[in-house]
């Protein structure tokens, strides 16, 4: 099976990272084909050693020094966020010219791509939840109203 693991960003050494390239190098142990997509790709500092056996592509690839300069950039509005997650989830999915037989997206930006994917393709969409939000909590949705509860579902669909 030709599955395509998806996540914004790997560019330092995380939970998220690392789940992500543990798992594609697990699949491809299992004979599975396995491509992880990212958005920010940082080679040197994000388990170079978990990512040497997979195939990573990415939109920008960032040296460790670019890294060190974006992250003090990192706090941001509502405006940037919204930037990060639709115009950079939008560039995400085109880099998936082939997806294969799934599309595994790992966290928010990712979840945004693979949908974009699934529409222009039609490959599905498992999706892998670790840090649910306050809307995608089903005892959390009782706190807002029906029309709020739609805007972030179409917001974030």
């Amino acid at each position: 099976m030709k599955i395509s693991l998806l996540t914004h960003e790997l560019i330092a050494p995380g939970g998220a990272q690392r789940q992500i390239l543990s798992l594609g190098r697990w699949l491809n142990a299992f004979g599975h084909g396995i491509t992880v997509y990212t958005y920010w790709h940082c080679p040197e500092n994000c388990y170079p050693e978990l990512a040497a056996s997979l195939d990573v592509r990415a939109v920008e690839q960032l040296s460790p020094v670019q890294v060190r300069e974006r992250n003090h950039k990192r706090h941001h509005g509502i405006f940037m966020g919204a930037k990060r997650h639709l115009w950079e989830s939008r560039r995400l999915a085109r880099l998936i010219a082939e997806p294969g037989d799934i599309l595994n997206p790992h966290v928010r930006g990712a979840t945004r791509a693979a949908v974009n994917c699934k529409r222009r393709t039609g490959t599905p969409v498992v999706w892998m939840c670790d840090d649910a939000r306050n809307w995608e909590e089903p005892g959390y949705r009782t706190y807002f109203s029906p029309p709020v509860q739609w805007l972030f579902d179409s917001a974030m669909s």
